[in-house]
């Protein structure tokens, strides 16, 4: 019987690990309307993420926590008949901080994930 409490009490404390990780971890989601047209803060990313956007570039800095990564996507395009989808860029920034992002061109959405 013994064991048995003894499991259930680390199982406990492991989820309870678990949990507490999930909630220390946030996403920060921006999106554009239309091709060409500025990023636009989703659910409050605007309070996580400042970004300073240009035609090619785009300047980001963590208001809080630190950005373990971030994902650009691309507007859909196409080749003659042949559907392509957007480009698609996922990275870890060696700076958690701030930094650049040189997309080419302004993305459909960015998606940064943030450790608090």
């Amino acid at each position: 019987m013994r064991s048995v409490i003894g499991n259930r009490t680390v199982g406990l404390g492991l989820a309870a690990m678990i949990t507490i990780a999930a909630t220390l971890s946030v996403t920060a989601t921006f999106k554009s309307s239309a091709p060409g047209l500025g990023l636009e803060p989703v659910g409050g990313a605007e309070n996580l993420i400042q970004l300073i956007q240009g035609q090619e570039h785009i300047v980001w800095s963590a208001l809080t926590g630190t950005v373990t990564s971030y994902e650009a996507v691309g507007w859909p395009s196409s080749a003659g008949d042949v559907e392509l989808g957007g480009a698609l860029v996922i990275e870890r920034p060696a700076d958690t901080s701030a930094g650049i992002i040189d997309f080419g061109e302004r993305p459909m959405s960015l998606e940064f994930h943030l450790n608090r």
